[in-house]
């Protein structure tokens, strides 16, 4: 038969395997104080557990479950069950990201700082989803961080434009001698693309499938981020070439027959011009996002 202590280790212990299911669950700081081979490492709103030397990791004090256990001799080893419940919702920093990625892309965010609090507030939400999103914007450079500003809506610069242009017409090159290389499909087998009307919105589908038929996903990768950095700047090009629509139903054509000699002559020059007009495209996408 188990003793007291055992009786109370064991229930500890399936408590802790709950919160490794459940990272949103953490034990109350004074539920498990002075129970039996179990340490307990003060957080805020909670403890860290270390049980049997195993060390509980990802427990956050979102959800707290007080497992308070009776601690004389001949008590119950379940005296009472303290419930608070704040439930987080695992999804909120995906959505966080997916609304504040779409309203910079689309030039709906002004220029300027990003308060998380604000924006929590909007999309009904905690800070920390928030700044988890902000973070992971900031890793696709679509946000900048400066120290003691936090995150801000920024419009590139002319010499960081220059690049994005620069780099991107390289990288569709390369992709271009890749599928000529790979020899098939054939030179008119025809690939409609689901073009839209909307300039910037097509270069962005007609990059995106000529870096997915290279058939590497590292590439491709590195192509989808440059993509989104310069679609701010894309929604601004028919302005200085009036010619832009016609161009990219030129290319989507090129590209959907299977020309892709023709497809690179036309592209390379394509990125030449923008590298060409870089002052005026920054001035442009400046004013767009509202950035003075």
């Amino acid at each position: 038969m188990q003793s007291v202590v055992e009786r109370r280790n064991t229930r500890v212990q399936q408590g802790c395997r709950g919160l490794q299911r459940s990272p949103e669950r953490i034990v109350a700081d004074n539920d498990l104080r002075g129970v039996p081979g179990v340490m307990t490492t003060s957080v805020k709103g909670g403890v860290i557990l270390t049980v049997g030397g195993g060390f509980m990791e990802n427990c956050r004090p979102s959800v707290v479950r007080g497992l308070r256990r009776g601690r004389s001799g001949g008590g119950s080893a379940a005296a009472s069950t303290t419930e608070t419940t704040m439930m987080a919702d695992p999804s909120a920093a995906e959505r966080a990201y997916q609304h504040l990625k779409s309203d910079i892309l689309k030039g709906v965010l002004p220029a300027g700082a990003l308060d998380a609090r604000t924006i929590g507030d909007r999309l009904r939400m905690s800070v920390t989803p928030v700044r988890e999103a902000l973070a992971r914007l900031h890793s696709e450079r679509l946000v900048s961080l400066s120290p003691h500003q936090g995150y801000a809506v920024s419009a590139p610069s002319a010499l960081r434009l220059e690049g994005l242009y620069d780099l991107t017409g390289l990288l569709i090159d390369a992709c271009l001698e890749r599928i000529k290389a790979a020899g098939t499909p054939k030179v008119g087998q025809a690939r409609t693309l689901p073009l839209y009307g909307d300039y910037a919105d097509d270069m962005t589908t007609l990059v995106r499938e000529i870096a997915i038929s290279q058939g590497n996903p590292e590439l491709s990768d590195q192509i989808a981020s440059l993509n989104d950095r310069l679609l701010l700047a894309r929604r601004c090009e028919p302005k200085l070439f009036p010619n832009a629509v016609q161009e990219a139903g030129c290319l989507a054509t090129l590209f959907g027959t299977r020309d892709i000699s023709g497809l690179q002559l036309l592209l390379r020059t394509h990125h030449r011009l923008r590298v060409e007009r870089v002052d005026a495209l920054a001035r442009l996408v400046a004013e767009a996002v509202g950035q003075r």
